[in-house]
Protein backbone atom coordinates (compact mmCIF):
# COMPACT_ATOMS: atom_id res chain seq x y z
CA UNK A 1 0.00 0.00 0.00
CA UNK A 2 1.33 3.34 -1.06
CA UNK A 3 2.40 5.98 1.82
CA UNK A 4 -0.83 8.29 1.29
CA UNK A 5 -3.43 5.32 0.74
CA UNK A 6 -1.92 3.61 4.55
CA UNK A 7 -2.00 7.13 6.23
CA UNK A 8 -5.69 7.67 4.87
CA UNK A 9 -6.61 4.50 6.09
CA UNK A 10 -5.50 4.84 9.46
CA UNK A 11 -7.21 8.02 9.79
CA UNK A 12 -10.08 6.53 8.49
CA UNK A 13 -10.29 3.67 11.04
CA UNK A 14 -9.64 6.67 13.92
CA UNK A 15 -12.26 8.80 12.26
CA UNK A 16 -14.26 5.21 12.61
CA UNK A 17 -13.62 4.41 15.91
CA UNK A 18 -14.64 7.39 17.06
CA UNK A 19 -18.12 7.65 15.57
CA UNK A 20 -18.79 4.26 16.61
CA UNK A 21 -18.29 5.01 20.33
CA UNK A 22 -20.01 8.68 20.05
CA UNK A 23 -22.88 7.12 18.15
CA UNK A 24 -23.50 4.78 21.93
CA UNK A 25 -22.71 8.09 23.49
CA UNK A 26 -25.27 9.91 21.75
CA UNK A 27 -27.81 7.20 21.61
CA UNK A 28 -27.43 6.81 25.50
CA UNK A 29 -27.51 10.25 26.01
CA UNK A 30 -31.09 10.79 24.52
CA UNK A 31 -32.74 7.24 25.12
CA UNK A 32 -32.94 7.76 29.25
CA UNK A 33 -33.09 4.06 30.57
CA UNK A 34 -36.21 5.43 32.53
CA UNK A 35 -38.28 6.36 30.14
CA UNK A 36 -38.28 2.62 28.02
CA UNK A 37 -40.92 2.26 26.17
CA UNK A 38 -42.61 5.23 28.29
CA UNK A 39 -44.00 8.04 25.60
CA UNK A 40 -42.76 11.79 26.87
CA UNK A 41 -45.55 13.97 27.38
CA UNK A 42 -45.67 16.68 24.50
CA UNK A 43 -44.89 20.42 25.63
CA UNK A 44 -48.08 22.66 25.41
CA UNK A 45 -47.71 25.43 23.01
CA UNK A 46 -47.77 28.93 23.95
CA UNK A 47 -51.22 30.90 23.52
CA UNK A 48 -51.46 32.35 20.37
CA UNK A 49 -53.15 35.87 19.75
CA UNK A 50 -56.07 35.45 18.38
CA UNK A 51 -56.72 33.25 21.58
CA UNK A 52 -55.58 36.39 23.42
CA UNK A 53 -57.57 38.51 21.79
CA UNK A 54 -60.40 36.01 22.48
CA UNK A 55 -60.07 35.46 26.11
CA UNK A 56 -59.66 39.63 26.92
CA UNK A 57 -62.96 39.95 24.79
CA UNK A 58 -64.83 37.30 26.58
CA UNK A 59 -63.58 39.32 29.95
CA UNK A 60 -61.64 35.98 31.24
CA UNK A 61 -58.14 36.15 32.19
CA UNK A 62 -55.80 34.90 29.33
CA UNK A 63 -55.06 31.23 29.72
CA UNK A 64 -51.53 31.23 31.57
CA UNK A 65 -48.28 30.38 28.63
CA UNK A 66 -46.80 26.85 28.68
CA UNK A 67 -42.73 28.11 29.81
CA UNK A 68 -40.90 27.99 26.95
CA UNK A 69 -39.16 24.65 26.56
CA UNK A 70 -36.05 24.70 28.18
CA UNK A 71 -33.40 24.05 25.89
CA UNK A 72 -31.98 20.36 26.23
CA UNK A 73 -28.11 20.23 26.45
CA UNK A 74 -27.22 17.15 23.76
CA UNK A 75 -24.65 15.11 24.93
CA UNK A 76 -21.35 14.77 23.32
CA UNK A 77 -22.21 12.15 20.34
CA UNK A 78 -20.97 11.22 17.10
CA UNK A 79 -19.15 14.47 16.01
CA UNK A 80 -17.77 15.12 18.84
CA UNK A 81 -16.23 11.93 19.58
CA UNK A 82 -14.87 11.49 16.02
CA UNK A 83 -13.29 14.65 16.13
CA UNK A 84 -11.65 13.51 18.95
CA UNK A 85 -10.30 10.52 17.73
CA UNK A 86 -8.93 12.74 14.82
CA UNK A 87 -7.64 14.84 17.37
CA UNK A 88 -5.70 11.74 18.71
CA UNK A 89 -4.76 10.48 15.40
CA UNK A 90 -3.12 13.94 14.19
CA UNK A 91 -1.05 14.07 17.61
CA UNK A 92 0.28 10.83 16.78
CA UNK A 93 1.01 11.56 13.61
CA UNK A 94 3.22 14.59 14.34
CA UNK A 95 4.49 13.07 16.99
CA UNK A 96 6.91 11.51 15.45
CA UNK A 97 9.10 14.59 14.14
CA UNK A 98 7.36 17.05 17.45
CA UNK A 99 7.56 14.46 20.51
CA UNK A 100 5.79 16.62 22.80
CA UNK A 101 2.82 17.08 20.84
CA UNK A 102 1.02 14.19 22.15
CA UNK A 103 0.95 14.57 25.28
CA UNK A 104 0.29 18.11 25.25
CA UNK A 105 -2.90 17.48 23.25
CA UNK A 106 -3.95 14.67 25.65
CA UNK A 107 -3.61 17.62 28.78
CA UNK A 108 -5.63 20.29 26.77
CA UNK A 109 -8.58 17.58 25.64
CA UNK A 110 -8.34 16.16 29.56
CA UNK A 111 -8.61 19.84 30.20
CA UNK A 112 -11.85 20.52 28.45
CA UNK A 113 -12.91 17.14 29.50
CA UNK A 114 -12.78 18.34 33.07
CA UNK A 115 -14.32 21.57 32.58
CA UNK A 116 -17.01 20.21 30.91
CA UNK A 117 -17.54 17.63 33.99
CA UNK A 118 -17.62 20.40 36.29
CA UNK A 119 -20.27 22.37 34.33
CA UNK A 120 -22.75 19.49 34.36
CA UNK A 121 -22.27 18.47 37.59
CA UNK A 122 -23.10 21.88 38.79
CA UNK A 123 -25.97 22.01 36.85
CA UNK A 124 -27.54 18.51 37.37
CA UNK A 125 -25.39 16.73 40.10
CA UNK A 126 -24.99 13.95 38.14
CA UNK A 127 -20.73 12.68 39.30
CA UNK A 128 -21.09 10.00 36.69
CA UNK A 129 -17.73 10.03 34.86
CA UNK A 130 -18.77 7.43 31.75
CA UNK A 131 -18.50 9.70 29.17
CA UNK A 132 -15.84 11.56 30.73
CA UNK A 133 -12.96 8.56 30.43
CA UNK A 134 -15.06 7.50 27.16
CA UNK A 135 -13.65 10.96 25.66
CA UNK A 136 -9.92 9.90 26.83
CA UNK A 137 -10.16 6.37 25.36
CA UNK A 138 -11.56 7.37 22.25
CA UNK A 139 -8.99 10.42 21.83
CA UNK A 140 -6.54 7.13 22.88
CA UNK A 141 -7.76 5.26 20.26
CA UNK A 142 -7.38 7.51 17.54
CA UNK A 143 -3.42 7.95 18.43
CA UNK A 144 -3.14 4.16 18.48
CA UNK A 145 -4.53 3.76 15.13
CA UNK A 146 -3.19 6.20 13.38
CA UNK A 147 0.68 5.08 14.79
CA UNK A 148 -0.12 1.58 13.15
CA UNK A 149 -2.35 -0.56 15.66
CA UNK A 150 -5.44 -0.48 13.58
CA UNK A 151 -6.28 -3.95 14.42
CA UNK A 152 -5.55 -3.24 18.37
CA UNK A 153 -7.53 0.08 18.25
CA UNK A 154 -10.68 -0.99 16.28
CA UNK A 155 -10.90 -4.32 18.76
CA UNK A 156 -10.75 -1.83 21.75
CA UNK A 157 -13.10 0.19 20.40
CA UNK A 158 -15.47 -2.80 20.07
CA UNK A 159 -14.88 -3.63 23.33
CA UNK A 160 -15.76 -0.30 24.42
CA UNK A 161 -18.65 0.55 22.55
CA UNK A 162 -20.16 -3.02 24.16
CA UNK A 163 -19.74 -2.20 27.55
CA UNK A 164 -21.08 0.76 27.21
CA UNK A 165 -23.91 -0.13 25.68
CA UNK A 166 -24.60 -3.24 27.93
CA UNK A 167 -24.94 -0.51 31.06
CA UNK A 168 -28.39 -1.44 32.14
CA UNK A 169 -27.61 -5.26 31.76
CA UNK A 170 -24.74 -4.72 33.70
CA UNK A 171 -26.35 -3.08 36.18
CA UNK A 172 -28.77 -5.72 36.77
CA UNK A 173 -26.21 -8.49 37.12
CA UNK A 174 -24.85 -6.55 40.05
CA UNK A 175 -28.04 -6.22 41.46
CA UNK A 176 -28.62 -9.85 41.49
CA UNK A 177 -24.84 -10.45 43.12
CA UNK A 178 -24.72 -11.50 46.72
CA UNK A 179 -21.73 -10.79 48.73
CA UNK A 180 -20.74 -14.54 48.82
CA UNK A 181 -20.11 -14.63 44.84
CA UNK A 182 -17.62 -11.20 46.04
CA UNK A 183 -15.74 -13.03 48.31
CA UNK A 184 -15.60 -16.44 46.13
CA UNK A 185 -14.33 -14.97 43.16
CA UNK A 186 -11.57 -12.53 45.04
CA UNK A 187 -10.36 -15.64 46.52
CA UNK A 188 -10.00 -17.92 43.91
CA UNK A 189 -8.48 -14.97 41.57
CA UNK A 190 -6.32 -14.46 44.39
CA UNK A 191 -4.97 -17.98 44.87
CA UNK A 192 -4.50 -18.42 40.73
CA UNK A 193 -2.40 -15.38 40.28
CA UNK A 194 -0.33 -16.14 43.48
CA UNK A 195 -0.20 -19.92 43.32
CA UNK A 196 -0.12 -20.08 39.37
CA UNK A 197 3.61 -18.64 38.88
CA UNK A 198 5.10 -20.18 41.70
CA UNK A 199 4.26 -24.15 40.17
CA UNK A 200 7.02 -25.47 38.45
CA UNK A 201 6.34 -25.32 35.00
CA UNK A 202 8.27 -28.76 34.52
CA UNK A 203 7.13 -32.17 35.07
CA UNK A 204 8.15 -33.73 37.80
CA UNK A 205 8.63 -37.44 37.12
CA UNK A 206 9.19 -40.85 39.54
CA UNK A 207 12.46 -41.68 38.26
CA UNK A 208 14.17 -37.95 39.14
CA UNK A 209 12.57 -38.24 42.46
CA UNK A 210 14.18 -41.76 42.78
CA UNK A 211 17.63 -40.65 41.11
CA UNK A 212 17.67 -37.84 43.36
CA UNK A 213 17.18 -39.95 46.38
CA UNK A 214 19.94 -42.57 45.05
CA UNK A 215 22.68 -39.64 44.87
CA UNK A 216 21.38 -38.32 48.18
CA UNK A 217 22.24 -41.83 49.73
CA UNK A 218 25.56 -41.73 48.17
CA UNK A 219 26.61 -38.96 49.68
CA UNK A 220 25.84 -39.98 52.85
CA UNK A 221 27.45 -42.84 52.46
CA UNK A 222 30.36 -40.89 50.87
CA UNK A 223 30.61 -39.12 54.02
CA UNK A 224 30.78 -41.74 56.81
CA UNK A 225 33.61 -43.48 54.89
CA UNK A 226 36.68 -43.77 56.88
CA UNK A 227 39.63 -41.12 56.90
CA UNK A 228 42.04 -41.54 53.67
CA UNK A 229 39.81 -43.46 51.85
CA UNK A 230 39.43 -41.89 48.22
CA UNK A 231 35.95 -40.78 47.52
CA UNK A 232 33.59 -41.80 44.75
CA UNK A 233 32.35 -39.43 42.03
CA UNK A 234 28.23 -40.39 42.54
CA UNK A 235 27.05 -39.77 38.40
CA UNK A 236 24.67 -36.61 38.23
CA UNK A 237 21.03 -38.05 37.41
CA UNK A 238 19.99 -38.33 33.98
CA UNK A 239 17.04 -39.39 32.98
CA UNK A 240 18.19 -39.32 29.00
CA UNK A 241 21.06 -42.09 29.80
CA UNK A 242 19.20 -45.88 30.38
CA UNK A 243 20.95 -47.51 33.84
CA UNK A 244 23.19 -50.08 32.79
CA UNK A 245 23.87 -53.40 34.33
CA UNK A 246 27.23 -54.20 35.84
CA UNK A 247 28.16 -55.83 32.48
CA UNK A 248 27.75 -53.08 30.84
CA UNK A 249 24.22 -53.94 28.95
CA UNK A 250 21.55 -51.16 29.28
CA UNK A 251 19.50 -52.25 31.86
CA UNK A 252 15.45 -50.59 31.07
CA UNK A 253 14.13 -48.28 32.92
CA UNK A 254 11.46 -49.24 35.60
CA UNK A 255 8.05 -48.56 34.63
CA UNK A 256 6.97 -45.60 37.14
CA UNK A 257 10.00 -43.93 36.90
CA UNK A 258 8.13 -42.12 33.81
CA UNK A 259 4.83 -42.00 35.72
CA UNK A 260 4.93 -37.58 36.27
CA UNK A 261 2.90 -34.83 36.84
CA UNK A 262 3.11 -30.87 36.25
CA UNK A 263 1.61 -29.03 39.22
CA UNK A 264 1.27 -26.33 36.99
CA UNK A 265 -0.47 -27.73 34.11
CA UNK A 266 -2.88 -28.99 36.73
CA UNK A 267 -3.81 -25.87 38.09
CA UNK A 268 -3.93 -24.60 34.82
CA UNK A 269 -6.51 -26.81 33.95
CA UNK A 270 -8.40 -26.25 37.50
CA UNK A 271 -8.71 -22.44 36.75
CA UNK A 272 -10.28 -23.50 33.02
CA UNK A 273 -12.54 -25.68 34.54
CA UNK A 274 -14.00 -23.37 37.34
CA UNK A 275 -13.70 -20.40 34.41
CA UNK A 276 -16.26 -22.54 32.40
CA UNK A 277 -18.31 -22.88 35.28
CA UNK A 278 -18.56 -19.85 35.80
CA UNK A 279 -19.43 -18.56 32.75
CA UNK A 280 -22.48 -20.62 33.07
CA UNK A 281 -23.13 -19.48 36.70
CA UNK A 282 -23.26 -16.00 35.05
CA UNK A 283 -25.11 -16.67 32.78
CA UNK A 284 -27.79 -17.89 35.27
CA UNK A 285 -27.79 -14.62 37.26
CA UNK A 286 -27.67 -12.23 33.85
CA UNK A 287 -31.69 -14.59 32.66
CA UNK A 288 -32.38 -14.23 36.46
CA UNK A 289 -34.95 -16.54 38.33
CA UNK A 290 -38.22 -17.59 36.60
CA UNK A 291 -36.76 -17.96 33.12
CA UNK A 292 -38.13 -21.32 32.57
CA UNK A 293 -36.90 -24.77 33.52
CA UNK A 294 -35.57 -25.19 29.61
CA UNK A 295 -33.51 -22.52 29.79
CA UNK A 296 -32.48 -23.05 33.41
CA UNK A 297 -31.31 -26.31 32.50
CA UNK A 298 -29.62 -25.30 29.07
CA UNK A 299 -27.57 -22.78 31.53
CA UNK A 300 -27.29 -25.39 34.20
CA UNK A 301 -25.35 -27.71 32.02
CA UNK A 302 -22.35 -25.35 31.73
CA UNK A 303 -22.17 -25.63 35.37
CA UNK A 304 -23.24 -29.06 36.50
CA UNK A 305 -25.58 -31.38 34.83
CA UNK A 306 -25.60 -33.81 37.51
CA UNK A 307 -27.00 -31.21 39.78
CA UNK A 308 -29.91 -30.72 37.07
CA UNK A 309 -30.55 -33.97 36.38
CA UNK A 310 -30.83 -34.41 40.18
CA UNK A 311 -33.15 -31.65 40.57
CA UNK A 312 -35.39 -31.73 38.40
CA UNK A 313 -35.73 -35.49 38.75
CA UNK A 314 -36.68 -34.34 42.40
CA UNK A 315 -38.97 -31.93 41.19
CA UNK A 316 -40.94 -34.00 39.02
CA UNK A 317 -42.22 -35.94 42.23
CA UNK A 318 -43.49 -33.08 43.57
CA UNK A 319 -45.35 -31.63 40.21
CA UNK A 320 -45.92 -34.16 38.11
CA UNK A 321 -47.46 -31.89 35.35
CA UNK A 322 -44.26 -30.56 34.72
CA UNK A 323 -42.10 -33.78 34.24
CA UNK A 324 -42.13 -32.83 30.05
CA UNK A 325 -40.77 -30.13 30.47
CA UNK A 326 -38.62 -31.10 33.49
CA UNK A 327 -37.43 -33.57 31.09
CA UNK A 328 -36.35 -31.09 28.09
CA UNK A 329 -33.98 -29.12 30.43
CA UNK A 330 -32.74 -32.29 31.85
CA UNK A 331 -32.38 -33.64 28.30
CA UNK A 332 -30.47 -29.87 27.07
CA UNK A 333 -28.13 -30.04 30.31
CA UNK A 334 -26.66 -33.48 29.27
CA UNK A 335 -26.61 -32.14 25.46
CA UNK A 336 -24.37 -29.41 26.97
CA UNK A 337 -22.09 -31.74 28.73
CA UNK A 338 -20.47 -32.74 26.08
CA UNK A 339 -20.09 -29.99 24.42
CA UNK A 340 -18.55 -28.31 26.96
CA UNK A 341 -16.24 -31.37 27.12
CA UNK A 342 -15.19 -30.79 23.61
CA UNK A 343 -14.25 -27.04 24.52
CA UNK A 344 -12.17 -28.16 27.56
CA UNK A 345 -10.14 -30.73 25.35
CA UNK A 346 -9.58 -28.43 22.65
CA UNK A 347 -8.27 -25.69 24.81
CA UNK A 348 -5.51 -29.01 25.95
CA UNK A 349 -5.09 -30.56 22.67
CA UNK A 350 -7.09 -29.75 19.06
CA UNK A 351 -6.00 -32.73 17.25
CA UNK A 352 -8.30 -34.94 20.09
CA UNK A 353 -11.45 -32.55 20.23
CA UNK A 354 -11.32 -32.93 16.28
CA UNK A 355 -11.59 -36.43 16.84
CA UNK A 356 -14.29 -36.33 19.33
CA UNK A 357 -16.15 -34.15 17.09
CA UNK A 358 -18.11 -37.09 15.34
CA UNK A 359 -18.77 -38.89 18.51
CA UNK A 360 -19.55 -36.13 21.18
CA UNK A 361 -21.40 -34.06 18.87
CA UNK A 362 -23.82 -36.85 17.53
CA UNK A 363 -24.17 -37.43 21.23
CA UNK A 364 -25.09 -33.49 21.81
CA UNK A 365 -27.18 -33.29 18.43
CA UNK A 366 -29.53 -36.47 19.71
CA UNK A 367 -30.24 -34.95 22.86
CA UNK A 368 -30.99 -31.40 21.47
CA UNK A 369 -33.24 -33.48 19.44
CA UNK A 370 -35.14 -35.28 21.50
CA UNK A 371 -35.33 -31.95 23.54
CA UNK A 372 -36.77 -30.54 20.45
CA UNK A 373 -39.34 -32.97 20.14
CA UNK A 374 -40.60 -32.18 23.22
CA UNK A 375 -41.14 -28.28 22.84
CA UNK A 376 -42.88 -28.79 20.22
CA UNK A 377 -45.43 -31.28 21.35
CA UNK A 378 -45.57 -29.22 24.77
CA UNK A 379 -45.38 -25.73 23.40
CA UNK A 380 -47.64 -23.53 25.21
CA UNK A 381 -47.08 -25.17 28.41
CA UNK A 382 -46.26 -23.22 31.98
CA UNK A 383 -42.23 -23.79 32.55
CA UNK A 384 -41.35 -21.74 35.07
CA UNK A 385 -38.69 -22.88 37.49
CA UNK A 386 -34.76 -22.69 38.44
CA UNK A 387 -32.45 -24.98 39.99
CA UNK A 388 -30.16 -23.58 42.52
CA UNK A 389 -26.73 -23.39 41.48
CA UNK A 390 -23.68 -22.71 43.22
CA UNK A 391 -20.79 -20.32 42.80
CA UNK A 392 -18.33 -22.76 41.43
CA UNK A 393 -15.57 -20.35 42.38
CA UNK A 394 -14.91 -21.54 45.74
CA UNK A 395 -11.99 -22.27 46.70
CA UNK A 396 -12.74 -25.88 48.55
CA UNK A 397 -13.90 -27.35 44.92
CA UNK A 398 -11.61 -25.98 43.39
CA UNK A 399 -8.72 -27.54 45.26
CA UNK A 400 -11.20 -30.88 45.72
CA UNK A 401 -11.04 -31.28 41.68
CA UNK A 402 -6.97 -30.27 41.23
CA UNK A 403 -6.54 -33.23 43.72
CA UNK A 404 -9.11 -35.62 41.53
CA UNK A 405 -7.50 -34.31 38.18
CA UNK A 406 -4.19 -35.12 39.68
CA UNK A 407 -5.12 -38.56 40.88
CA UNK A 408 -6.93 -39.17 37.62
CA UNK A 409 -3.19 -38.09 35.73
CA UNK A 410 -1.39 -40.50 37.42
CA UNK A 411 -3.78 -43.62 37.05
CA UNK A 412 -4.30 -42.94 33.89
CA UNK A 413 -0.50 -43.43 33.39
CA UNK A 414 0.01 -46.27 35.18
CA UNK A 415 -2.75 -47.85 34.13
CA UNK A 416 -1.30 -47.14 30.49
CA UNK A 417 1.68 -48.49 31.34
CA UNK A 418 0.55 -51.21 33.18
CA UNK A 419 -2.42 -52.57 31.31
CA UNK A 420 -2.29 -50.79 27.99
CA UNK A 421 -5.54 -49.61 26.33
CA UNK A 422 -7.98 -51.58 28.44
CA UNK A 423 -6.25 -49.92 31.99
CA UNK A 424 -6.96 -47.18 30.04
CA UNK A 425 -10.81 -47.81 29.11
CA UNK A 426 -11.88 -49.26 32.63
CA UNK A 427 -10.07 -46.26 34.31
CA UNK A 428 -12.13 -43.89 31.59
CA UNK A 429 -15.02 -45.74 32.86
CA UNK A 430 -14.75 -45.86 36.55
CA UNK A 431 -13.95 -41.67 36.23
CA UNK A 432 -16.58 -40.98 34.43
CA UNK A 433 -18.91 -42.07 36.74
CA UNK A 434 -18.15 -39.12 39.14
CA UNK A 435 -16.80 -36.42 37.04
CA UNK A 436 -16.14 -36.66 33.15
CA UNK A 437 -13.71 -32.81 33.08
CA UNK A 438 -11.26 -34.65 34.74
CA UNK A 439 -10.48 -37.82 32.36
CA UNK A 440 -11.29 -35.96 29.39
CA UNK A 441 -8.61 -32.87 30.32
CA UNK A 442 -5.93 -36.24 31.60
CA UNK A 443 -6.58 -38.21 28.78
CA UNK A 444 -5.86 -35.35 25.86
CA UNK A 445 -3.07 -33.93 27.83
CA UNK A 446 -1.60 -37.49 27.92
CA UNK A 447 -2.14 -37.70 24.31
CA UNK A 448 -0.66 -34.51 23.64
CA UNK A 449 2.15 -35.41 25.44
CA UNK A 450 2.82 -38.40 23.19
CA UNK A 451 2.50 -41.12 26.14
CA UNK A 452 -0.74 -42.49 24.89
CA UNK A 453 -2.24 -43.40 21.48
CA UNK A 454 -4.80 -40.90 19.94
CA UNK A 455 -7.34 -43.65 19.34
CA UNK A 456 -7.45 -44.97 22.89
CA UNK A 457 -7.14 -41.45 23.96
CA UNK A 458 -10.57 -40.73 21.98
CA UNK A 459 -12.36 -43.56 22.89
CA UNK A 460 -11.25 -43.72 26.65
CA UNK A 461 -13.13 -39.94 26.75
CA UNK A 462 -15.98 -41.44 25.04
CA UNK A 463 -16.39 -44.07 27.32
CA UNK A 464 -15.83 -41.42 30.51
CA UNK A 465 -18.82 -39.40 28.89
CA UNK A 466 -21.24 -42.46 27.89
CA UNK A 467 -20.71 -43.61 32.00
CA UNK A 468 -21.19 -39.74 33.27
CA UNK A 469 -24.51 -40.17 31.32
CA UNK A 470 -25.61 -43.77 32.40
CA UNK A 471 -25.18 -42.45 35.70
CA UNK A 472 -27.23 -39.96 35.50
CA UNK A 473 -29.74 -41.88 33.89
CA UNK A 474 -29.69 -43.80 36.79
CA UNK A 475 -30.18 -41.07 39.13
CA UNK A 476 -33.44 -39.44 37.11
CA UNK A 477 -34.33 -43.87 37.32
CA UNK A 478 -34.06 -43.56 40.52
CA UNK A 479 -35.90 -40.04 42.25
CA UNK A 480 -37.91 -38.93 39.45
CA UNK A 481 -41.79 -39.42 38.64
CA UNK A 482 -42.43 -42.43 36.76
CA UNK A 483 -43.71 -40.06 33.27
CA UNK A 484 -40.39 -38.19 33.56
CA UNK A 485 -38.12 -41.05 34.07
CA UNK A 486 -39.85 -42.80 30.81
CA UNK A 487 -39.33 -40.11 28.69
CA UNK A 488 -35.77 -39.05 29.90
CA UNK A 489 -34.43 -42.95 29.89
CA UNK A 490 -35.15 -43.06 26.06
CA UNK A 491 -33.56 -40.24 25.05
CA UNK A 492 -30.39 -41.45 26.97
CA UNK A 493 -30.43 -44.74 25.46
CA UNK A 494 -30.59 -42.44 21.84
CA UNK A 495 -27.81 -40.51 23.23
CA UNK A 496 -25.84 -43.53 23.67
CA UNK A 497 -26.39 -44.83 20.67
CA UNK A 498 -25.58 -41.97 18.97
CA UNK A 499 -22.22 -41.81 20.63
CA UNK A 500 -21.68 -45.29 20.23
CA UNK A 501 -22.41 -44.72 16.31
CA UNK A 502 -20.04 -41.75 16.59
CA UNK A 503 -16.98 -44.00 17.50
CA UNK A 504 -17.67 -46.57 15.10
CA UNK A 505 -17.81 -44.27 12.41
CA UNK A 506 -14.80 -42.59 13.45
CA UNK A 507 -13.24 -46.37 13.97
CA UNK A 508 -14.43 -46.78 9.96
CA UNK A 509 -12.82 -43.80 8.85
Amino acid sequence: MEPVAEDLYRFGVALAIGALIGLERQFSGTHDDADDGAERAPLLPPPSGEELRAAVAAGAAPPPASPPPRPIATPAGVRTYALLAVTGGAAAYLGTTVPWLLPAALLVVGALVLAGYLRDAARTGDLGLTSEVSAIITFLLGGIAVAGHTTVAAACAVAVTTILALKRRLHEFTWRLEQADIRAVLKFAVISVVVLPLLPAEPIAMGDIAARREAARADVEQDGAPDGAPPEEAPAPDRAAPDTAPSGAPRARPWWHEVELAPRKVWYLVVLISAVSFCGYVLSKVLGPGRGLVVTGAVGGLVSSTAVSLSFAQRSREAPDLAPRLAMGVLLANAIMPLRLLLLVAVVDLAVALRLLLPLGAMALAGGACALWLHLRRRGEPGTGDVQLRNPFEITPALKFGAVFAAVLVLSQVAAARFGSAGTYALAVLSGVTDVDAIGLALSSQVGGGRLALVTGVVGIVLAAISNTVVKGGLVAWFGAPRLRRITLVSFGLMLAAAVGGVAALQAL
